[in-house]
C-alpha cells in the first residue's frame, strides 16, 4: 500500500478530510469501511479521481473485479494527465486479468512521470502475464536500475523461460545465483526449467539445494524425486519421495509416484503400501485403481488385483490398459470365457486408439507447427491449431504445455492426465505431470 498511496496524495480534489479518513482506513486494511466512504464522495462528485482511484484499492482486495475496473476507468478518465491514475487504472484491469490493456496504461502512467519504478514493474508484470516479448525490455530497463533485485532477475528469468528461450533464461538465472545462493525459490524454478530441459541431474542438485534451505512444498519434493528418477538416481529417488510421503501423507500424487518407483523395480510388496494410500486418497482416479491391481498382481494377491482392475474399468471405460490387465488375469485363473471378451473391448480400444495415432501422424506438420510457434511464444496459437488435431500423446503434452505457458495449469494437469491414461507406463508424461503440478502449487 504505501507505494499506492504516494500516488494518490499527490493529488488536491475537494472532500479533503473524508478522503483523508478513508485513505488511513486503507492503510489499515479496513476496506470494507473505506468503500463505505468513497461510495458516498464518488456518488456527490463523481468526477473526483482522488476518490475514483482510492475505491479501486478498496475493491481490489475484496475481490470486486468489475466494479475496480469500472471506477479505474472513471479515475483515468477525469485524471487523464495523472500518473497516478493511470497506474492505479492499470492495477485493476491487470488483477481482472486484461493484460495488455493494463500495460497500455502503465505505459502512459510511465511518459507522465518516467522516474516511476511502480508503473515500471508493473508494465513487466503485465507483458510476462501475456506472453508479450516486450517484457525482455522492460526488465533490462529495471535491472539497469535495480541490479541489486533479486526478485527482478527471478521475473526476468521466468519470462524469458516462459516464451522458450532456456538458454538466456538459464544464463539469467546462474548468474543471480552466483549473487544471490541462498534464494531458494530461484534455485526451483531453476530446478524447474532445467526439468522441462530434460537435464534431470541439473535439475535435481537445484532442487535438492532449494530444499536444503528450507523450500519443502509437496510440489516441490515431487519433482525433485521425479528428477532423481529419471536421472537414474533410483535409491536417492526412493528416498527423495519417502521422505516427501512422510511430510505430506495426504498428497496422493506423492503416494502414487513412490509406488510407481517401487514397482518399477519388481518391488510389489514395498509398492502395496503407498498405492494403496494413493488409491484411497484419490478414489476417483482410475489410473491410480490400475496402478494399484498391477502391484497386487505382482505379489499373488490375484482377486484384489481384479477388483482394482475392474474399477479402474468402471472409472474409465475409455481406457484400454485396465481391459488388457483384467483380461489377462481373468485367463491366468481359467476364465478363458470372460477374459476374452476384456481382450476383446481393449482390442476394439486399442485398435481406436492406433487409428487416431495415424491421423496424428498423418498430420505431424500441423504438429511441428505448433511446436514452432510454442518456441517463439505464441502459446495460444499453438493451443488452437493442436485443439483441432485428434487426441494423440503428443497431441495431449503439446496442448498442455501451450496452457502451461497461457498459466492455465489446472487445465495443462487434466489434458496430461488423458494423455497418462493412454500410456500410463510413459515416464515423459509422469515427468511433465509432475513439472506441471509444481507450477500449479506456486501459482496457488
Amino acid at each position: 500500500m504505501p507505494l499506492l498511496f504516494a500516488f494518490i496524495l499527490a493529488a488536491s480534489p475537494a472532500n479533503q478530510d473524508e478522503l483523508a479518513r478513508a485513505e488511513k482506513l486503507l492503510e489499515q486494511r479496513n476496506f470494507a469501511a473505506a468503500e463505505t466512504i468513497l461510495r458516498e464522495i464518488a456518488k456527490s462528485e463523481p468526477s473526483n479521481s482522488r476518490a475514483q482511484g482510492n475505491l479501486v484499492l478498496a475493491l481490489l482486495p475484496q475481490g470486486k473485479l468489475r466494479e475496480a475496473v469500472d471506477a479505474g476507468r472513471l479515475a483515468a478518465a477525469f485524471g487523464p494527465r495523472s500518473a497516478e491514475a493511470r497506474f492505479i487504472y492499470g492495477l485493476a484491469l491487470r488483477a481482472a486479468g486484461r493484460n495488455l490493456e493494463a500495460a497500455r496504461e502503465f505505459e502512459k502512467a510511465l511518459s507522465l512521470k518516467p522516474e516511476e519504478l511502480g508503473p515500471l514493474e508493473a508494465l513487466a508484470d503485465s507483458y510476462a502475464a501475456s506472453g508479450d516479448e516486450r517484457a525482455t525490455a522492460v526488465y533490462e530497463r529495471l535491472l539497469a536500475r535495480e541490479p541489486g533485485r533479486r526478485d527482478l532477475r527471478l521475473g526476468f528469468a521466468e519470462h524469458l523461460w516462459s516464451l522458450g528461450n532456456n538458454g538466456r533464461g538459464g544464463q539469467i538465472a546462474a548468474a543471480a545465483l552466483e549473487d544471490f545462493p541462498d534464494f531458494g525459490q530461484l534455485r526451483v524454478r531453476y530446478g524447474r526449467a532445467l526439468f522441462d530441459e530434460q537435464r534431470f541431474l541439473d535439475a535435481a542438485q537445484q532442487l535438492s539445494r532449494a530444499r536444503d534451505l528450507g523450500v519443502g512444498d509437496a510440489a516441490t519434493l515431487g519433482l525433485l524425486g521425479n528428477a532423481l528418477w529419471q536421472a537414474g538416481r533410483i535409491e536417492e529417488a526412493r528416498l527423495a519421495l519417502e521422505t516427501a510421503v512422510r511430510a505430506y501423507p495426504d498428497a496422493p500424487n506423492l503416494h502414487r509416484d513412490l509406488g510407481r518407483l517401487l514397482l518399477s523395480q519388481g518391488e510389489g510388496d514395498a509398492a502395496l503400501i503407498p498405492l494403496e494410500a494413493a488409491a484411497r486418497l484419490s478414489p476417483r482416479d482410475a489410473s491410480a485403481s490400475f496402478d494399484l491391481g498391477r502391484a497386487r498382481e505382482a505379489v499373488g494377491r490375484l482377486a484384489e488385483a481384479e477388483e482394482a482392475y475392474t474399477k479402474a474399468k468402471s472409472l474409465s471405460p475409455g481406457l484400454a490398459s485396465p481391459r488388457y490387465a483384467l483380461g489377462r488375469l481373468l485367463v491366468r485363473q481359467g476364465r478363458r470365457e470372460e477374459g476374452e471378451v476384456e481382450l476383446a473391448v481393449y482390442r476394439t480400444l486399442y485398435a481406436r486408439a492406433a487409428q487416431l495415432q495415424f491421423e496424428t501422424e498423418s498430420r505431424r506438420s500441423e504438429i511441428l507447427l505448433a511446436e514452432s510457434e510454442l518456441s517463439q511464444g505464441r502459446a495460444a496459437a499453438a493451443l488452437a491449431r493442436l485443439e483441432s488435431l485428434p487426441e494423440g500423446v503428443d497431441v495431449l503434452t503439446g496442448r498442455a504445455r501451450a496452457l502451461s505457458r497461457l498459466n492455465r495449469h489446472r487445465e495443462a494437469i487434466q489434458t496430461l492426465e488423458r494423455a497418462r491414461e493412454l500410456q500410463p507406463d510413459e515416464l515423459r508424461i509422469q515427468a511433465l505431470l509432475a513439472a506441471e503440478r509444481a507450477r500449479a502449487q506456486e501459482k496457488r
